[in-house]
């Protein structure tokens, strides 16, 4: 099943592994004991849905001085709470802190070992691109602050090696500043460090045929750098996309889409933690350590939920649900329900961050910027101890129920196998359960930049596939390596762990265990977990036999308590070889070898799993429409202490408002869903109040910058489509690097619900001209090169439409004067001034705020004119109407969601149909019904010489009857029926088959191909 968005985003798909060990097969259940999602869980595998991981290049901790010991927030405060109520160092340390251990230690960020398994972690969860982060990137500052080349390069080589050996990856994208000369030297360097060069390319990930990358295209002058990327222009803010062609890398919740003019839920970003306020609507930026006056911490943590953090003076505080991921589940949740076609998850290994001493609303310790303790981090990368695994089967979790997975294989009927050493007899059993080819635990990585060496020569046999087997006596296993299995009598060798029930005492899970003890040269011991790592013996006879790098073994089904054969088997395994610290599941990380990966197990069932359906997803509206205003427009009300400039070069028509007066505002009323105040942002720049329709809506809203103009300060969308006011106050506030108070405005824009427009040339029968205008059939420069005229008093044009936008389009001429503008018989627009230098094709009327109805435009000509012109003279070159622009979600015909009744026939490979799909019948009232929520829907499918006709019913009542499907060729993916214009709510759309047809069609078929429903806003 897919369902799309009509305009759905392409991504070129990385090349799949040649050893495609199929991880989104693998189960687990994390410490919590909850269970990752599988097929049964989820739908079939999407292909058009896709996940990027904000992944950080930087990594560099300082250390304790007098000590060799990492600077760790965690164990700091750990060793001693009152560590926060001082600065000194010791205990803390002069630079950067880790906020804790990451499980792999405190690694440098070229430790091939580490990406390796970065790579193993992030693609086996489905994540399909890494997004690094270059968004510190500074040219002039020191070591070329932000740019991190050496590191970047260092992984997308030793991905290319993990490739090389058969294994998966994800791709690479960059984030770079989000806007203005910082944005376009990161790109430019990015474009002749790596792009250019063709370094890496089939690393790459793409957008719309071309390399992904995040930052300000309006900042590119170089025209090949301009055309060799597709851009989206990042975000910095938590709010949302002000404008098209944005994307964001973390959002507050409930959290917005990002969008395109063409798909209004392009992207959504989901993160862990926010360094954002728990005690505020203010959707700026704060400090991970911000606290509250009575000592609470006040971000919004790991264990935020439901609009509030549990406030403790704690930062390490044990009654946090640290290990819940609350807030990720929130935010991931969100993005289930809305199912953008990408995702950006915040984030991975960001470890450290700066301790800024003195830093107000921050404790004595110091502030810290991104990350401060366990709980007040958003990094996914298990960590050592605390929450250990639990965010990584979180995320995988999500992205399953994102992208859904892969079928599993049927297993191969029941067999008896030999244990003999032949192996032969193994051929025919299916599927394989593949491992990685190149993980065994290697690693040799020498001290340097604070971090201590780090050697792990534990990796001994390389697992490579296992299978199973069973008949009514014996479960069978077998497993191959890459080498020679190594000797029995080897410590911690092979072992098997097994789980066939969830009720049973287990250990991490697992009932049984193979191989922990008594292994002879031809019989082993299975044991059984008594609850943890605490085991007793079941069998000690159990056979099995080495050759080379295979090895079978067969386990009685009563020793595993299977003895019921009428009764589906449904084991999960996991081999796992060198277990260096007893009993602690870590080691499936970090020692040996593990098959699969980290704490997935393989699962063993004849049980046939079939796919849940996925509920449809809610349409998301279009952004608004917005149209700008500049600083010195009527009806923008400025109080004393303002001053205003004609000189501004790079604001918007060279002018702005400005002022520094504390209690100094701004006003302006404007009719609309949404308002954007845009202006600078400056060093001298400090903090002002917004107010809508006279309340505070954001408190401190922060203008310091890097001298950044025509930005947009402030925005508010979702406002009804009325009158309303916005305020703006300058404050005595400022953020602490500014060296000033001042404000200024450059224009505002005010958004209206978007409008799809259709052009009506101005000889359309449709207008009327009373009395009758001059009509030119050869007029340069006009619409279809037509125009009419006229110069006397009191003459109209009129013009009736159905829709909730429309506008009058003509020329601005020295010898024209003003009209009159009436709506449904109301004069709404008097003199219209028309007079201009000769310009045409102009908008002289517009008006976007109608309902969506049939309404009347009028234009009556005035005896009134501007002074300079010459003449009283109008003309109309063309009308254009506007109805509300849908956006669209489209379902596939094979969704199972779809109910069919009658004789379909299912084409699984229908060449030229959405995804090669198509449901088709001929049957006399068969009927194909979708249920949905939206504004509007439409049926698309065929037109052919052998289709008939059908009815259409929307919520039980015909909609429309005979919908003719009969063409004389073969045309595919036509929309057969739409209707716009439903309450938005619940709905059904309901196509039945008829028995009528056109007297020239052979047949009476009808097909679905997909259904569309959708939005407006």
């Amino acid at each position: 099943m897919s369902v799309l968005s009509p305009t759905a985003e392409t991504s070129t798909a990385s090349a799949a592994p040649t050893w495609d060990v199929k991880s989104d097969t693998w189960v687990a259940t994390d410490a919590l004991d909850r269970k990752v999602a599988t097929y049964e869980d989820v739908s079939d595998a999407r292909p058009d849905k896709f996940v990027g991981m904000f992944y950080f290049l930087y990594y560099a901790s300082s250390l304790v001085p007098g000590t060799s010991t990492v600077a760790d927030v965690n164990k700091i405060l750990t060793s001693n709470l009152n560590n926060l109520n001082t600065s000194s160092q010791p205990p803390w340390g002069p630079g950067s802190h880790n906020f804790a251990e990451p499980m792999w230690g405190y690694y440098h960020n070229e430790d091939e070992y580490v990406l390796k398994k970065h790579a193993q972690m992030l693609s086996d969860a489905g994540v399909d691109t890494l997004i690094f982060d270059l968004s510190n990137f500074n040219v002039g500052s020191p070591e070329n602050t932000g740019y991190y080349k050496s590191t970047f390069l260092k992984l997308m080589q030793v991905f290319t090696d993990v490739r090389a050996t058969g294994g998966d990856t994800p791709e690479v994208m960059f984030l770079v500043p989000w806007e203005g000369q910082r944005s376009k030297d990161a790109v430019s360097a990015l474009y002749a460090d790596l792009y250019s060069q063709n370094l890496y390319s089939d690393l790459w990930f793409t957008w719309q045929g071309k390399p992904l990358i995040m930052a300000d295209p309006t900042s590119i002058t170089d025209p090949a750098i301009q055309s060799f990327f597709t851009y989206r222009k990042g975000n910095a803010g938590y709010g949302g996309a002000w404008n098209a062609n944005e994307w964001g890398w973390m959002s507050n919740y409930p959290q917005p889409t990002y969008y395109t003019d063409t798909n209004a839920n392009e992207m959504m970003a989901v993160s862990v933690a926010q360094n954002s306020s728990s005690v505020s609507s203010d959707p700026n930026y704060i400090e991970m350590s911000r606290i509250d006056a009575s000592g609470n911490f006040i971000a919004r943590g790991r264990s935020f939920r439901n609009g509030q953090q549990p406030l403790s003076t704690n930062p390490i505080d044990p009654s946090y649900p640290t290990n819940e991921g609350r807030n990720f589940k929130e935010q991931a949740d969100r993005a289930l329900q809305l199912d953008p076609d990408f995702v950006f998850i915040t984030g991975w290994n960001e470890w450290t961050a700066g301790r800024l001493v003195g830093l107000p609303q921050s404790p004595t310790a110091g502030g810290f910027t991104d990350v401060f303790t366990p709980e007040f981090s958003r990094d996914i990368e298990p960590m050592k101890g605390g929450y250990a695994d639990n965010y990584y089967y979180q995320l995988v979790d999500f992205i399953r129920e994102f992208k859904g997975v892969r079928k599993p294989e049927t297993i191969s009927a029941p067999q008896t196998i030999a244990i003999d050493g032949d192996f032969t007899s193994w051929s025919t059993v299916s599927p394989e359960f593949r491992d990685d080819t190149a993980d065994k635990a290697q690693r040799s990585m020498p001290a340097g930049g604070n971090r201590p060496a780090y050697s792990n020569a534990t990796g001994r046999n390389e697992i490579k596939m296992s299978k199973v087997a069973k008949d009514s006596t014996n479960v069978y296993f077998y497993v191959e390596t890459v080498g020679n299995i190594s000797s029995a009598t080897d410590p911690n060798w092979m072992r098997l762990f097994l789980r066939t029930n969830s009720t049973d005492p287990n250990w991490a899970g697992y009932n049984y265990v193979l191989n922990r003890t008594g292994v002879t040269a031809t019989t082993t011991t299975l044991q059984k977990s008594t609850g943890g790592w605490n085991w007793n013996t079941v069998a000690s006879n159990i056979q099995y036999k080495i050759s080379g790098n295979k090895m079978e073994i067969a386990i009685p089904r009563a020793a595993l308590g299977l003895t019921n054969t009428s009764t589906p088997v449904d084991i999960q395994f996991k081999w796992h070889d060198n277990m260096q610290t007893q009993g602690d599941v870590s080691e499936f990380y970090t020692n040996g070898d593990a098959a699969p990966n980290s704490r997935f197990n393989y699962r063993y069932t004849d049980t046939v799993p079939t796919a849940a359906p996925r509920p449809l997803a809610p349409p998301v509206a279009h952004a608004p429409s917005w149209s700008k205003v500049d600083d010195g427009a009527p009806g923008i009300t400025y109080s004393s202490g303002w001053s205003a400039s004609t000189n501004s070069s790079g604001s918007y028509n060279n002018t702005v408002h400005y002022s520094n007066t504390v209690g100094s505002y701004v006003e302006y009323a404007f009719k609309g869903t949404g308002i954007k105040w845009l202006g600078t942002k400056n060093p001298d720049h400090g903090k002002v109040d917004v107010y809508i329709d006279g309340v505070l809506d954001t408190p401190a809203v922060d203008t310091f910058g890097h001298g950044v103009q025509q930005q947009v300060l402030y925005g508010k969308t979702g406002l009804t489509n009325a009158q309303h006011t916005i305020k703006i106050v300058v404050t005595g506030a400022k953020h602490n690097s500014s060296i000033g108070l001042y404000q200024d405005v450059d224009s505002f824009e005010i958004g209206n619900p978007p409008l799809v427009w259709t052009s009506v040339d101005d000889n359309s029968p449709a207008i009327t001209y009373n009395p009758a205008w001059t009509a030119s059939t050869n007029a340069s420069g006009y619409l279809n090169s037509t125009v009419h005229y006229t110069y006397n008093h009191n003459d109209s044009a009129e013009f009736t439409f159905t829709g909730s936008g429309i506008r009058w389009k003509g020329a601005k001429n020295p010898d024209h004067g003003k009209a009159d503008v009436y709506i449904d018989g109301v004069l709404v627009a008097p003199g219209v001034d028309t007079y201009g230098g000769g310009a045409n094709q102009q908008v002289l009327y517009e008006n976007t705020a109608l309902s969506n109805a049939q309404h009347t435009i009028k234009i009556v000509v005035t005896n009134t004119k501007n002074p300079a012109a010459i003449g009283f003279g109008q003309d109309v070159d063309s009308f254009e109407y506007g109805v509300p622009k849908v956006s669209w979600k489209k379902v596939d015909d094979a969704y199972s969601g779809l109910t069919y009744g009658g004789a379909w026939i299912s084409n699984p490979v229908a060449s030229g149909h959405l995804n090669g799909t198509l449901h088709y019948t001929s049957n006399a009232n068969a009927y194909a019904e979708l249920a949905f929520t939206g504004t509007a829907v439409r049926w698309t499918g065929s037109k052919n010489v052998n289709h008939g006709k059908a009815d259409v019913y929307i919520d039980g009542v015909l909609a429309q009857a005979g919908i003719d499907t009969y063409a004389a060729t073969d045309t595919k993916q036509r929309v057969l029926f739409e209707k716009t214009g439903l309450s938005n709510g619940p709905h059904t759309l309901k196509v039945i088959v008829t028995a009528a047809k056109n007297a020239a069609s052979t047949g009476y078929i009808q097909d679905v191909d997909s259904f569309e429903y959708g939005l407006t806003q």
